[in-house]
């Protein structure tokens, strides 16, 4: 590994509606594999596409990991939307492209982390997408065979001989099942190659030889470059018969009016074609058995049947949900759009079965079914596992009671609230962007809100219904409030959120923030979201995960930023007027270790002054943006930051930290460490002491320190790719818990990630909490660390060598914590670790992720 400056050829791409007359800054820093940053740099954006020679004084190693932006521009409405930038190392001539494809955050403060790299590949090498629209004529006798049992594949060959890989034509974005009689479908498709202007296509099949498929007319719309290809078929294609298509049309031969329509009438009875209506179905998947701790999800194939009076559906496959990637998973609530014929309108009746047996487990809380014609909605309770139908064999239940135009969660709130079932309840405020695009009137969404704890655990997916402000919710400008209820019982923490709705299509909802507060406790969150949560947007997104939050309302927050800016303004103009006075940067790097006590962390802003040998001072740096960790000053981190001070300070003298004191925040910490990148010089200031208290601040002042010797007396945490914190149980056994369950013996652990790389040896050496670790009915923490770069945490393989005394080891459980992503699992053991006691045999014990 060499650490060297670097200089770099930026490029990046905007959108070409992001740009006025005047000039807009952007601001870059780069990091390196080891954590290590770059200054910040300045980009001066005047045109979509841009390139920006730059040379960085911080020494980086050569490769990229991530990126972290933002604008000067905090206006919403002048945002700049970046679809991606490239980085090329001008020493080694490596390529790194980060694609982005979103809005360079509008609010102060707020800053776009970029991880997921492309190495060796340009940004603008760009990939073919094409418009593909089939025809398919009469199938079957009369025209009204309802499927092509058959897989449908083309190859698309250039003018230069260049191909596309082979294409199925799988996923109509028109109809359910693709390829019926009449039928036009659409189909969306991208290939990892760019072609020119097409030459020839092959179309093929890949059924029996008996079966034949009936295509009329196939439409290629290159959407790189708008060229259009008709091809006129008219012809039945055999099983693995490929037919060579080279004469085309330039004009459009399939329009979105033209052959839409489904019909299932042959060409005699063509003009009593039928239309469909489409439906919305949603289901809640619950929890079974006594107190609600059984999992009531399923892996088995879904079906519905939808009843009007004396007309009656076909049986419809639920397995494409617009909500999860795995549909009917315990808590879970998916969202289904079926169409059917226009016969059925208002059910009154519905049967929903599967194909599995009848203990597989499904437990359904309620299914809920929309016309989006006429959006009348009605919800249909279930709260029952299924039973086995004696004419068809198949667990399924029948609904025939239901309650009009409430959704289910409505319905379930007040069942609940009636009945005191809820376990945790919730005020939701959420303030829709007075930017908000108008919707139509036949568009519609369901809004949905996850919270999560610090400790990952989360509450089932709630519905943002019956708005207490508005009849119409999610208008231009509005709060809208909303009370949700949690059949989980949550502690009082939030820690993150997922927020999305479940229209694919056409509803646009630009959310400025949501604010959340316990009922029980009155613990408030609000979390600046900003983002338009659409398909049609530039980053096509219906679904937003939310981290960064604070104690105080919203709406505070919002008088106090709007004021900041005002004021921002005020500070440019006069650091315009004096940067010829001033332009000496002093650059720092400040590591902070929170204690390990209980509540010693903090979530409120930190700031620091520093002072030197002549008593000048630096002005007040706040302690924001951590370089290695999500969220900054949590339990047993460390936490690492590069500040820079217009002061051209000497040798340090003293510090002053301080923080704002809010309730329940009790923040400890161990040391802080400051380098002074200009001087190389590097200052250990012990804390061991409480902070102050003055009013509404939390202060100390460090004068005690020592020069050049780091305050951790373990492994620089530099040289670690992943730290993490450990804790383990030992557990009690026999009468009264008086069996020997401890170890003298050395443990130690390998990590495996999801991509099945390990670890190297770590051994669980030194206790954080006891000066002697695993004692019978102990807990114990361990920070530790690995020099590999691994993703997640898949499996834990633990042993250990069997020295001293006691070394039958009943350990409980083993939790791990990746202080990076802040991602937690839990392994649970409940056994002793040695033969001897009964144990497990194994020497090296492998533990899945629960």
């Amino acid at each position: 590994m060499s650490l060297s400056a670097r200089e770099y050829l930026i490029r990046l791409q905007t959108s070409p509606n992001d740009f006025s007359p005047n000039e807009k800054l952007v601001f870059l820093r780069i990091f390196d594999d080891q954590h290590r940053s770059s200054e910040e740099i300045r980009l001066k954006l005047s045109k979509t596409l841009q390139e920006f020679p730059i040379q960085i004084n911080e020494r980086l190693t050569e490769n990229i990991q991530r990126l972290k932006l933002h604008s000067s521009t905090f206006e919403k409405h002048n945002r700049i939307f970046l679809k991606w930038i490239q980085l090329i190392d001008r020493n080694t001539k490596q390529i790194f492209c980060f694609p982005v494809n979103d809005y360079l955050p509008s609010s102060i403060g707020d800053a776009l982390e970029l991880t997921q790299v492309q190495q060796g590949r340009a940004c603008h090498e760009e990939t073919g997408s094409y418009d593909v629209r089939v025809r398919t004529g009469h199938q079957g006798f009369l025209g009204i065979k309802s499927t092509m049992k058959a897989n449908v594949f083309l190859k698309l060959y250039d003018i230069h001989d260049r191909s596309s890989d082979v294409i199925h034509l799988k996923q109509s974005k028109v109809y359910q099942q693709p390829f019926r009689s009449n039928q036009t479908d659409r189909f969306e498709v991208n290939i990892n190659n760019s072609l020119d202007t097409l030459k020839k296509v092959e179309l093929w099949h890949d059924g029996e030889k008996e079966i034949q498929f009936h295509c009329e007319i196939l439409q290629i719309i290159d959407e790189n470059n708008g060229k259009t290809y008709c091809f006129q078929i008219k012809e039945y294609l055999h099983g693995n018969v490929k037919v060579i298509l080279t004469n085309y049309d330039q004009r459009r031969c399939l329009d979105d009016k033209k052959h839409d329509a489904y019909s299932i009438a042959s060409s005699l009875s063509n003009q009593f074609r039928t239309n469909e209506t489409l439906f919305k179905i949603r289901t809640r998947v619950g929890h079974k058995g006594l107190f609600s701790h059984g999992m009531g999800g399923t892996n088995v194939k879904m079906y519905i049947r939808l009843h009007d009076g004396e007309h009656i559906t076909d049986e419809i496959l639920l397995d494409k949900s617009l909500t999860h990637n795995d549909p009917f998973e315990d808590g879970h609530t998916d969202v289904f759009e079926i169409s059917v014929p226009n016969t059925i309108q208002s059910p009154d009746r519905i049967e929903i079965f599967h194909n599995g047996k009848k203990h597989d487990g499904l437990y359904l809380k309620w299914v809920e079914i929309m016309n989006m014609k006429t959006l009348e909605r009605k919800c249909f309770p279930v709260h029952r596992s299924f039973d086995l139908n004696e004419s068809d064999k198949k667990p399924h239940v029948v609904l025939t009671n239901f309650i009009i135009d409430e959704s289910c969660e409505e319905n379930e709130y007040r069942e609940h609230h009636l009945h005191d079932q809820y376990k945790t309840e919730y005020l939701i405020r959420t303030k829709t962007s007075p930017n908000q695009p108008l919707n139509g009137t036949d568009s519609h969404a369901n809004i949905y809100l996850k919270i999560y704890n610090d400790k990952n655990k989360h509450t089932e997916d709630m519905l943002l219904s019956n708005s207490k402000h508005q009849t119409n919710p999610f208008q231009p400008g509005k709060i809208d409030q909303f009370h949700v209820g949690s059949s989980h019982l949550m502690d009082d923490t939030i820690d993150k959120i997922e927020l999305w709705h479940d229209n694919q299509s056409d509803f646009d909802w630009l959310c400025q923030w949501i604010e959340i507060k316990n009922k029980k406790t009155g613990n408030m969150k609000c979390f600046g979201v900003n983002r338009l949560l659409s398909q049609k947007s530039m980053a096509g997104m219906t679904k937003v995960v939310l981290t960064m939050h604070s104690h105080h309302s919203c709406e505070k927050i919002e008088d106090e930023l709007t004021n900041f800016y005002d004021q921002t303004q005020i500070i440019k103009t006069q650091e315009n007027i004096s940067s010829k006075k001033e332009n000496f940067i002093k650059k720092y790097n400040i590591k902070v270790k929170t204690g390990n006590e209980m509540l010693s962390e903090t979530k409120t802003n930190v700031l620091i002054r520093l002072y030197d040998e002549q008593n000048q001072q630096s002005e007040d740096i706040q302690l924001v943006q951590t370089v290695n960790n999500t969220i900054p000053f949590r339990k047993h981190t460390i936490d690492e930051f590069q500040a820079r001070s217009s002061k051209n300070l000497s040798n340090l003298r003293k510090i002053h930290l301080w923080y704002l004191n809010e309730k329940h925040q009790k923040w400890i910490i161990e040391w802080i460490q400051i380098e002074d990148t200009n001087l190389h010089r590097l200052y250990c200031f012990p804390v061991n002491k409480p902070f102050d208290s003055h009013g509404n601040i939390k202060q100390v002042i460090l004068s005690e320190f020592t020069i050049n010797e780091s305050c951790s007396d373990e492994r620089s945490t530099s040289e670690f790719k992943r730290t993490y914190h450990v804790e383990t149980k030992t557990g009690k056994r026999g009468f009264l818990g008086l069996l020997p369950t401890g170890t003298n013996a050395n443990v130690f652990i390998r990590i495996h990630d999801k991509h099945e790389h390990v670890s190297e040896i770590i051994e669980l050496d030194k206790s954080l909490k006891h000066r002697n670790k695993f004692e019978r009915g102990q807990i114990d923490e361990f920070d530790i660390g690995s020099i590999e770069p691994l993703d997640g945490i898949d499996k834990l393989e633990i042993w250990h060598n069997s020295t001293g005394i006691g070394h039958g080891w009943f350990v409980d459980y083993v939790s791990l914590m990746d202080n990076q992503t802040n991602e937690e699992a839990c392994f649970f053991i409940g056994k002793y670790l040695n033969k001897e006691n009964g144990g497990i045999e194994e020497k090296h014990l492998i533990l899945q992720k629960q």
